[in-house]
């Protein structure tokens, strides 16, 4: 007489087995994130439960219904971080329409946005996500959420949105244009200042990579000295002397180096060494770039070479431009390291991993007896201690 094992695909039958119990087969995952189980073609809440925090836990000025300057936050976010597969899972905000919201699904980048409107009701909206997926045998999905306009990440604790070029005067996007876009006072994120991508660590390049939408700049630049590359924005640029006054998240790319991170072109291009590692800076260019190109181009490469970095699509890999290449479909702006938030970072994000369920066997761990004895799998055993264990197979 053996057991019977539990193999249940579906929840709903597992659950209805006395023996068996639905499971993520793991612990969770990191201590940012709470983890839970889920099937192919049946929806979960990864946020089920959310509240807005106390006001007492937002910061200067911020609270569940107002931010500085405004009535409302400029909307939330819910992505697909990790193990997106694109048409297969989808997000879906319940409530969105009964608080008066407008939410955004992203299928080429696995994101849903939600329009703005107070912490309170974007709570609500969040709490009400949905994630459903039609995919067979699929792994692991990392979902966060986050007030604000871009996405954050776990894995860099920062925030990136990638812009079309139509959000630039004209349609056309120059690499200065973009840069100044990202640093507007009306895209802060509680107030954090933006400015465009600089990538540090294969990590971030991926995380940038995962949601390209197209050929987009990046906060590197050689104008200053042909061939020798640096981070101009965002506290890189600052790490590497830049100044940045009251609304600036950039050097003055004209008298200010920023953090070098390599020198040269093409195969002769040699990373620099990180000060506070002593490791090659990270580089990802792709095959004889940067090479700075003074042939016919839809810019100006023949007068003036090209000196912005950007990103190549789809593979992600980095190329160089002149700064008003019209080829650009966009850019991406990041979020963190210029700037204070008015909220604590966990006070605005969350992270669930959802892990494909597994019917498993029940463990007789209950402390009592009238629990163990109610659980068919497991017997009370007598004696100076009585532990609750598994029942034999003994018709």
């Amino acid at each position: 007489c053996t057991r019977k094992p539990c193999v249940h695909d579906k929840q709903s039958d597992c659950e209805a087995d006395p023996l068996c119990d639905w499971s993520t087969g793991s612990g969770t995952s990191g201590n940012l994130a709470s983890q839970m189980a889920f099937e192919k073609d049946v929806a979960v809440k990864p946020f089920e439960g959310l509240t807005c925090k106390t006001p007492g836990s937002w910061k200067n000025g911020c609270s569940c219904a107002t931010v500085i300057g405004s009535d409302v936050l400029p909307g939330a976010t819910v992505d697909i971080e990790d193990g997106y597969l694109a048409g297969k899972d989808t997000l879906t905000c319940v409530a969105c329409q009964s608080l008066g919201l407008t939410a955004e699904w992203h299928s080429v980048s696995g994101m849903l946005t939600i329009s703005k409107g107070s912490a309170d009701d974007l709570a609500k909206a969040v709490a009400s996500i949905e994630f459903s997926t039609s995919a067979d045998n699929s792994g692991k999905r990392r979902i966060t959420w986050n007030y604000g306009h871009g996405f954050f990440s776990s894995h860099t604790g920062h925030y990136y949105h990638f812009y079309p070029k139509s959000t630039c005067t004209g349609g056309a996007c120059t690499w200065s244009e973009a840069q100044d876009q990202c640093a507007l006072d009306s895209n802060q994120i509680l107030g954090l200042r933006g400015y465009l991508i600089t990538i540090t660590s294969d990590t971030e390049d991926e995380v940038a990579r995962m949601k390209l939408e197209g050929q987009g700049w990046m906060g590197a630049s050689d104008v200053r000295e042909e061939g020798k590359w640096s981070w101009v924005t965002g506290p890189e640029g600052a790490a590497g002397g830049c100044v940045y006054s009251s609304g600036k998240s950039s050097c003055n790319i004209q008298t200010e180096t920023g953090l070098p991170f390599g020198e040269g072109t093409g195969a002769n291009f040699a990373p620099a060494t990180d000060p506070s590692t002593g490791r090659d800076m990270y580089g990802n260019w792709a095959n004889d770039e940067p090479n700075d190109f003074r042939g016919p181009c839809p810019g100006s490469c023949a007068t003036d070479g090209e000196d912005y970095g950007h990103f190549l699509w789809p593979s992600g890999e980095w190329n160089d431009y002149p700064g008003d290449h019209q080829e650009i479909d966009g850019y991406i702006c990041e979020w963190g390291g210029v700037g204070e938030m008015c909220v604590d970072t966990d006070d605005a994000t969350g992270v669930t991993d959802l892990v494909p369920g597994v019917c498993v066997e029940k463990i007789c761990v209950n402390d009592t007896e009238a629990d163990c004895k109610a659980n068919p799998k497991c017997e009370w055993v007598g004696g100076n201690v009585e532990p609750c264990v598994v029942a034999p197979c003994v018709e």
